[in-house]
C-alpha cells in the first residue's frame, strides 16, 4: 500500500503544481488585460501667436541708417527661429548687422510644446550702407577697398579673383540687388 500512497501523493503534487501554474497564468492574463489602457500621446495645443513676444528692435543710435537690429525672445518655454534675410538664428537674443541699405524681412517662428507657431514677419528699412559690416575675409578677397572703387559703384571685383571664378558667379539675390556689382574693366 505504500506504493499506492506514494502514487496518490505524486498525483496530488502534480495536480497542485498544475493548479498553481493555471492560477499564475490566469492572474498574469487578468493583470495584462486590466493594465492595458489606450495611451493618448499628443503634443497639446499650440499657443496663440498673440501670446508669444518675439521682438525685432532696430537701433538707430548705433547706426544712423538702422543697420543694427536686435532679435529678442521675451517668452519662456518657447524656442525662437529667426530668418532675417541674410541668415538664420535660433538664439533667444541675437544682434544682426545689415551692411547694405534696403528693406529686409525678418520672419519669426516659435517652437512650442505643441508645435511650430509662425508669427507675422517684420520689415526692416535700412537707409544707409555701412561697409564696416562687410569686413569678413571673403568680402575683402572679392572686393576692392572702398577708397579704390569707381565712382557710382558700391563694390568692385578684383580682376585676379574675377578671372579665376567659374562663370557665371552665383551670389544671393539680396547682394546682387543692393551691391550694384560692376566688374572692373
Amino acid at each position: 500500500m505504500r506504493a499506492g500512497n506514494k502514487n496518490i501523493h505524486n498525483i496530488k503534487s502534480i495536480q497542485m503544481t498544475l493548479n498553481r501554474s493555471i492560477a499564475l497564468l490566469f492572474s498574469l492574463a487578468l493583470f495584462t488585460v486590466l493594465s492595458c489602457k489606450k495611451k493618448d500621446y499628443s503634443l497639446g495645443g499650440t499657443p496663440d501667436k498673440s501670446a508669444i513676444n518675439m521682438e525685432v528692435k532696430q537701433d538707430l543710435t548705433v547706426d544712423a541708417g538702422g543697420n543694427t537690429v536686435y532679435l529678442i525672445n521675451h517668452t519662456d518655454q518657447v524656442e525662437p527661429v529667426w530668418d532675417y534675410a541674410t541668415g538664420k538664428s535660433l538664439r533667444r537674443t541675437d544682434t544682426v548687422h545689415y551692411a547694405f541699405k534696403g528693406d529686409y524681412v525678418v520672419k519669426r517662428s516659435a517652437i512650442t510644446g505643441g508645435g511650430m507657431v509662425d508669427l507675422d514677419p517684420i520689415t526692416i528699412h535700412v537707409t544707409k550702407d555701412n561697409l564696416n559690416y562687410v569686413n569678413d575675409p571673403l568680402w575683402i578677397l572679392l572686393t576692392v577697398a572702398p577708397e579704390k572703387k569707381k565712382p557710382g559703384c558700391s563694390m568692385q571685383m578684383r580682376p585676379a579673383i574675377r578671372n579665376s571664378l567659374p562663370v557665371p558667379v552665383t551670389l544671393p539675390d539680396r547682394i546682387m540687388a543692393t551691391v550694384r556689382w560692376h566688374p572692373m574693366d
